[in-house]
């Protein structure tokens, strides 16, 4: 196991939080929803915030509330468009007492907002400690299980392939979360590079090895069109697929395109196969070697709340490696090939 891979599985030893069993969640849309209903499962006043609400509505008993600045929360999680992540964040920060703050990914996606938290955190170092983004691949037990258990090293890997596909149309149609300011760069490639990260590859040596990086468009208003990233690390192939709408790129080619969700990583001979598995149950993920197979629960959004409660969380979810993962994608959108097809 690589020295890299060792400093991002350590777990954190953070100041002990403050006794809450109040949850805030401020946004309420799909991700907001899940999260919601992960904390009242485990017993908490969940409280949410929303644009649609005109105070805080407490989820448990189905009534607004008033929002109480003194009333302290175990954690808040800011699951609004990435555009408000920042304002957000800032007003939070001003306002709330809280243990932790959970961002979902990606943390913004403009420079300008990079610039907010990173100035944020310079003048305020110790809410390193606090704030966290919400970058499930980090939890994952099955990734967890092969680096771990089978002794995974990067030395002898010819070939990393990941590809996180699904058409996402529909959901665009419904108003499900589009990203304006970096389109597909900011829907899947944050999950990919944490995995990458997992796996101990630095990312300055990925975004340096880039050899192709295109982004095939079929209908830019839609929101329709593929991701394709070559790079070259050592002597490693890395090899990134992203389909989101009704097309399927592969090597540069248009192939037949399945609706099905796929979220897979093959380094060499064995293949990765996460939530949600095309044949098996939700949140099941499998690890396939040749005729091994392991299948095992793999709820990653549980295992972030586990390790929260037990104030342990994997290095590389800290805002400091968010941030770092923010620039990487910024680098990748502003130096992508726009191929109309």
């Amino acid at each position: 196991m690589s020295g890299q891979k060792r400093q991002i599985s350590r777990k954190r030893l953070m100041k002990v939080p403050i006794e809450s069993n109040n949850i805030l969640i401020v946004g309420f849309g799909k991700i907001g929803k899940i999260k919601a209903n992960k904390w009242l499962d485990r017993g908490y006043s969940v409280y949410v915030k929303d644009v649609n609400f005109f105070d805080l509505m407490l989820l448990n008993k189905g009534i607004n509330v008033a929002d109480d600045i003194s009333r302290k929360y175990f954690t808040i999680e800011i699951c609004t468009p990435t555009k408000q992540h920042a304002i957000v964040f800032k007003n939070i920060i001003k306002k709330y007492v809280f243990s932790y703050i959970i961002i979902e990914k990606p943390l913004c996606n403009t420079l300008e907002e990079l610039e907010v938290f990173t100035s944020i955190i310079k003048k305020q170092p110790y809410l390193e400690e606090k704030i966290f983004v919400s970058e499930q691949y980090f939890y994952s037990t099955i990734l967890d299980i092969f680096a771990k258990n089978r002794c995974f090293s990067l030395n002898g890997i010819d070939k990393i392939y990941i590809e996180f596909s699904k058409n996402r149309l529909e959901d665009n149609a419904k108003g499900r979360f589009l990203d304006e300011e970096i389109l597909g760069y900011g829907i899947e490639l944050p999950h990919i590079l944490a995995i990458l990260r997992y796996l101990g590859i630095p990312l300055d040596e990925f975004a340096n090895g880039i050899f192709e990086n295109n982004i095939y468009i079929k209908d830019l208003e839609n929101h329709d069109y593929s991701i394709e990233i070559l790079s070259k690390v050592r002597k490693m192939l890395i090899q990134i697929n992203s389909n989101l709408g009704s097309l399927s790129i592969k090597d540069g080619k248009l192939r037949n395109r399945k609706n099905e969700t796929i979220r897979i990583a093959r380094i060499d001979d064995t293949i990765l196969i996460f939530d949600p598995h095309p044949k098996l149950e939700r949140y099941k993920s499998e690890l396939i070697n040749g005729t091994n197979k392991i299948q095992i629960s793999d709820d990653m959004i549980d295992n972030q709340i586990t390790l929260l409660e037990e104030n342990r969380v994997p290095r590389g979810c800290d805002i400091i490696s968010a941030i770092k993962i923010t620039k990487v994608l910024l680098g990748l959108y502003s130096d992508c090939n726009r191929i109309y097809v």
